[in-house]
């Protein structure tokens, strides 16, 4: 039902939080208009994304050398967490980062859109239309 509604499958954080509350988020929020489950779903779509660059930062790199790629448990030296000799973020670089406010969901690209609009879109190109003959006509 959720997905027929919205246009795509219900997003939610789930680490550390049980079914039932999680059941009782889908309730609520299906009641939202789309926008603002759009809102909703992109800020926890972007918690796993942010999980996800946390998990890579704390793997350690491997090492290139001249005879190819050699694991940092093999190389006999440690590695600090770099990309190409390039330095990376800290996961309190993240944290600053992920706080500053950026909002994702202007960069989401709507597949769906609800039916009501789609109406008003047609009815105004329709309208846009008529008025671009008349001018011309004229």
């Amino acid at each position: 039902m959720y997905e027929e509604e919205f246009g795509y499958v219900f997003v939610t954080f789930v680490v550390g939080r049980i079914s039932e509350d999680i059941l009782a988020e889908l309730k609520t929020r299906f009641n939202n208009t789309h926008v603002v489950e759009l809102e909703i779903a992109s800020k926890e779509e972007l918690k796993y994304i942010e999980r996800s660059i946390r998990e890579l930062l704390s793997k350690k790199s491997v090492q290139t050398t001249n005879e190819g790629n050699v694991s940092a448990e093999y190389s006999g030296e440690i590695v600090d967490e770099t990309l190409d000799g390039a330095d990376t973020d800290s996961e309190d670089d993240l944290d600053a980062i992920s706080s500053c406010g950026y909002d994702i969901s202007r960069n989401v690209e709507l597949n769906k859109v609800p039916e009501e609009d789609n109406e008003n879109l047609y009815t105004q190109h329709r309208e846009d239309d008529v008025h671009a003959i008349k001018r011309a006509s004229i």
